[in-house]
């Protein structure tokens, strides 16, 4: 075997056919590779995670059922830039209100992660929206730019879907 196909193979089981293709393969500029997450299916990736954005509306209870048909869960926003991220990309689809994965079903005001239970750090509520009494569940909403609002779980809103992307690693370089 060679030297170059032991490099390439060597290369393919340590980062990956997605990252090696993104790495090796495409034109993309160098200085965008290193760290780039990595999607399959059509998902949008960003910052470790990967996005996918229903096109079918469900209320709450059956969104997070479609997102788990499709090994994810419904989206848990954790920065102001995946919060920004998000929201530019809803302002480029059809005018629709988004679910978000949080629910203060339990205890009103105390927002948990509908799928892991554990409490949730970062908000964009629009002012008043957090403690909203006989609502639980939270969209991106549309009518006000996309901040968050407190809405009935009932309600019929279309998924936005997240799951754990690959992560290239930094730049390898070929040597010889």
């Amino acid at each position: 075997m060679t030297l170059i196909l032991k490099a390439l193979l060597f290369l393919l089981l340590f980062i990956g056919k997605e990252c090696l293709e993104r790495r090796y393969f495409t034109q993309e500029p160098p200085e965008k590779i290193p760290g780039t997450t990595t999607c399959t299916d059509g998902w949008l990736p960003f910052e470790g995670s990967c996005y996918m954005f229903g096109q079918t509306a469900f209320d709450f209870t059956e969104a997070e059922n479609f997102c788990r048909q499709n090994n994810s869960h419904l989206i848990h926003v954790e920065s102001s830039g995946e919060n920004e991220f998000i929201k530019d990309h809803l302002k480029q689809l059809q005018l629709r209100n988004w679910w978000i994965g949080m629910s203060d079903e339990l205890i009103e005001g105390t927002w948990i992660w509908f799928d892991t239970k554990e409490y949730v750090h970062f908000s964009d509520w629009y002012p008043g929206q957090d403690q909203t009494t006989t609502e639980d569940c939270a969209i991106f909403w549309l009518p006000l730019a996309f901040k968050w609002a407190d809405y009935s779980c009932l309600g019929n809103f279309y998924p936005i879907c997240e799951r754990r992307g690959t992560v290239c690693g930094a730049q390898l370089e070929l040597v010889g």
